[in-house]
Formats: C-alpha cells, structure tokens, sequence
C-alpha cells in the first residue's frame, strides 16, 4: 500500500465512525487476527498421584519412559515380607541412569524415590490383597503408565508369634519330637487350641488341654492351650500316660505320679515339701528319722516302712506321712501357688506325620493360615 494513502485512510475512518458506520465492514486488508495465540506446547498424559489427585502438565520431552516387574513375590505368600524388582527403559535407546518411584495403596502416603531395582516390603500380619505399582523416572519426567501387579498374603495375624523350634527324634523312644516357642510380650497370651501343624505325610490337630492336673486324676475339666512369654510346648507322637488324647502342663508336685503312671516325656521328680526338724519335733525319733533320712524328697518316693516297727506301729507317724507326703495333699497345698505349674505343655499326638529324613512342617492357626514353617 503507498505510503501517500495512510493518512488519508486514517481522515475517513474517523469520519466513518463520526457518521455512525464502519466503511471497512466486508473489507479484508489481510492484516494480521488481533486474537491470542494458543500455546502449541505438547500436552501430557494426565498424571494420578497416590492421593487421587489429577494434573495435568506439558512437556516438550523427546524420549518415552517405559518400567516394567521383572520378579513378584507368589500371589498368596505365606509370609509378610515380599520383594520386587523391576527395570525401566528410554526410547529411543539412551545410556543414562534411570531411578524410579514405587508405591502400595494402603501402605505408602506418596509415590518413594529410590535408585535400586529392587524393594523389599514388610507387610502388616493378616490376609490382604495389596496392588503394588513402580514408574521410571528420568530428568524431572515420570513413565505415566506405571507397571502393577496385585497379589494378596496368606499369613496369620499370629506369624512370627509363635515357631517351630525344633524337630527330631526324642532319644529314649526314637519318637518324634516337635517344639515350639512362643515370642510374646509379658502380658500377651494366644490360644492354639484348634491350630493344626502339618507334614507330608498328614498333621495334627491341637486338642483342648488340662491346666492343673486335678488331685483325684478324674480329668472332666480340660482347658484351651493358651500359651505365655517363656513357655514351651512339646508335641509328641507317643500316648498320654493319663489317656487318650489328655494334654497338660507338669506341676512342681507331679513327681509323686511317677510311680504309678509313665511319661514319655520328662518332668521333674522332686517334691517341693521336705520337712525341717522343727516340723517334726512333736513326733517321735524313730518317725523322725524314717522321714528325714528315708525318704527320698529328691525323686518323691516314699520307702516301705512295713519293716521298720517303729514306724509301722506309730499311727501318728503313719498318719503324717499319708497326709503329706502324695499327690493329692501336694496338690491341696501348693494348687494356688503362682509357680505350681511349669512353663510347658505336653501334647501327645499319638502319631507320627513326619518323613525320616527331609520334610516340611507349617504351623497354621484355626483358619489355615500360616504361622511359621520349618524345613529339616
């Protein structure tokens, strides 16, 4: 357009506008559109974060993140400790050094940084199902379709509350012999009534048991098999000396049973009640020294005083002596004791579930799940 003609078409727009009308209404002079322009940056993918959240950010990136799990734990683990590895890739092609960020729903507040491969995670006890997700990340940009993998954990709000200590052969019999150990705080209890401990060949259910062996051994009450800080339970493929399927735990006074039933596993054979002579001073010498000098305290064992006339004779001697010195009186005496029984439960399964040689054995709690495994 010649320079001449500006001013004059700057003198008729304003007497166009004057008038009332635009005089270059219809009229395109091919100028320029006066309106803005749109940002032509290269939208990303939307991004979710952990919180739900959604954003959305652009980018000018050349390259595209990929991540992808290359080792999952099994879905159903047995245990609370799973691991994951994992890798990542840039296309096209680049020798640079990827980190990541991973996450668990329910576990992590936000995505977690970190420059290994590999995450090892601790689960709460208890069965659930948890959805792990890991992301590339390179130079402030994040792979937007992060690799997942959803599994659940099979293990028992019990694991790790209570092992399988020891398995063998007890070394009188050849039986065997399974121990536990409960890792308990000093006021925890558990009840494993109802929990099963399995081998290859079956497994056995933990029956009711008898807290306090009752003084006239009539065995009508039984009890749970709770088990304290400090205890022991010992599972055996024998027979209960007191009959089918009784279980119980040993008392400071089960010495005196020893010579009237078998047990096939050990329990102490003193007896807890061994007068003084000042005890005795109202009785005569000779019950006096048949009590303190024949019988045997350490092994509960009370000679036959048939032969001894003096002792025979002595009604008061013979009186003390039943009224003392056996189960029943041992067990009126010391029942309410805070140490009358032992930290132990004797458990006779009456069979034998094992292989001889090499076998896996799981404790589960009442509903199948896993409390521990022991592999020999």
């Amino acid at each position: 357009m010649p320079i001449i003609l500006i001013p004059l078409l700057i003198i008729l727009a304003i007497a166009g506008f004057s008038i009332g009308g635009n005089i270059f209404e219809g009229v395109d002079f091919g100028l320029p559109s006066l309106n803005t322009l749109q940002d032509r940056s290269v939208l990303t993918p939307e991004v979710q974060t952990p919180s739900g959240s959604s954003s959305t950010v652009t980018s000018t990136v050349s390259f595209i993140l990929d991540t992808e799990i290359t080792k999952e734990p099994e879905d159903g683990n047995n245990t609370n400790t799973v691991i994951f590895e994992f890798s990542g890739s840039i296309i096209p092609e680049d020798n640079v050094r990827i980190t990541y960020e991973t996450y668990i729903a329910g576990i992590d507040k936000y995505w977690k940084p970190t420059s290994s491969a590999k995450r090892t995670i601790k689960l709460p006890l208890g069965p659930n199902e948890y959805t792990f997700k890991v992301r590339s990340k390179y130079k402030g940009e994040v792979d937007y379709t992060p690799a997942s993998y959803t599994f659940t954990i099979n293990t028992s709000e019990y694991y790790g509350k209570v092992d399988i200590r020891s398995v063998r052969q007890e070394s009188a019999t050849r039986k065997l012999l399974i121990t536990l150990r409960p890792n308990l705080t000093s006021d925890e209890k558990i009840n494993i009534t109802g929990w099963r401990i399995e081998g290859e060949l079956g497994g056995f259910t933990i029956p009711l048991g008898i807290e306090k062996i009752p003084q006239a051994i009539n065995f009508t009450g039984t009890n749970n098999i709770n088990l304290r800080r400090g205890d022991a339970v010992y599972l055996t493929a024998e027979k209960s000396p007191f009959g089918r399927n009784i279980s119980f735990r040993p008392n400071i006074c089960m010495g005196y049973l020893k010579q009237y039933y078998t047990f096939p596993l050990s329990i102490s054979s003193s007896c807890p009640d061994k007068p003084t002579e000042r005890d005795l001073r109202y009785l005569r010498i000779p019950c006096q020294d048949f009590i303190l000098k024949d019988i045997s305290f350490s092994s509960c064992t009370i000679p036959n005083h048939a032969n001894i006339p003096a002792v025979a004779t002595d009604s008061e001697c013979l009186s003390y002596i039943q009224d003392r010195f056996n189960y029943s009186a041992c067990y009126n005496l010391h029942k309410n004791d805070s140490d009358f029984t032992k930290n132990e439960w004797h458990i006779y399964m009456e069979r034998d579930f094992t292989r001889d040689r090499h076998d896996t054995l799981k404790l589960l709690d009442k509903d199948g799940r896993i409390v521990d495994t022991f592999i020999y």
